[in-house]
């Protein structure tokens, strides 16, 4: 649990640890796309992302292999869509957020391994 864990804190790891490969972030509350975005646009090789907790409980299964799908308020399309159209190698995606088709459709065409 990382319940502490703010954006500031993420985003400094993204910039200075481009070569993350995986990395779990569940339970973290305090987290926004911002951390999101900045993880997909420094961390390219990233493929395993667990953002699964921030609130809610499950209200959609998951639409195809390695993505599961929760709901938040913090965590919204445009984090997902970076995570797919910068992450190509994404192999797993845990998710707590509120996403439309947009990214769910970006996951599925830019994110071959999912």
């Amino acid at each position: 649990s990382c319940r502490n864990i703010t954006d500031a804190a993420v985003i400094a790891l993204a910039t200075h640890c481009a070569n993350l490969t995986t990395i779990n972030l569940s339970w973290c509350f305090n987290l926004t796309d911002a951390a999101v975005i900045a993880l997909a646009t420094h961390c390219a090789n990233l493929t395993t992302i667990d953002l699964h907790g921030c609130r809610g409980v499950p209200h959609q299964p998951p639409l195809f292999r390695g993505a599961r799908q929760h709901y938040s308020d913090n965590i919204t399309d445009a984090a997902v869509i970076a995570l797919a159209t910068h992450c190509a190698n994404l192999t797993t995606i845990r998710l707590s957020c509120k996403i439309t088709d947009a990214a769910m459709i970006a996951l599925a065409t830019h994110c071959a391994e999912l």
